[in-house]
C-alpha cells in the first residue's frame, strides 16, 4: 500500500490541520483510484502504482497552486458590498 507523505510539498498557506486531511482523504481514495485503474481501464502503456500516485499528487498540488486562505470572503465581500 501507497502512503501519501509529502506534506511539505503543499502550499504553506495551508494550515497544518488541513494537510492532515488532505493527506487522510488521499490515503483512503487512493487504493479504491488504483484499483479501479487496474480492473476497468485498459492502459496503451502499462504504469506502476507509484506513477500514478505521483501524478494524482500533482494534480492535488496544481489545483492548491493559487489557494488564498480567506479569499473567497474577500471576494464575497466585494460581490454583495
Amino acid at each position: 500500500m501507497l502512503a501519501f507523505t509529502p506534506t511539505q510539498a503543499l502550499p504553506s498557506a495551508l494550515g497544518s490541520r488541513a494537510k492532515g486531511i488532505l493527506e487522510q482523504l488521499f490515503n483512503w481514495a487512493l487504493p479504491a483510484c488504483l484499483r479501479f485503474v487496474r480492473q476497468e481501464v485498459v492502459e496503451i502503456s502499462s504504469t506502476e502504482d507509484a506513477a500514478l500516485a505521483r501524478t494524482a499528487m500533482r494534480i492535488i498540488e496544481s489545483c492548491l497552486d493559487n489557494f488564498v486562505p480567506g479569499a473567497h470572503m474577500q471576494l464575497c465581500m466585494r460581490v454583495f458590498a
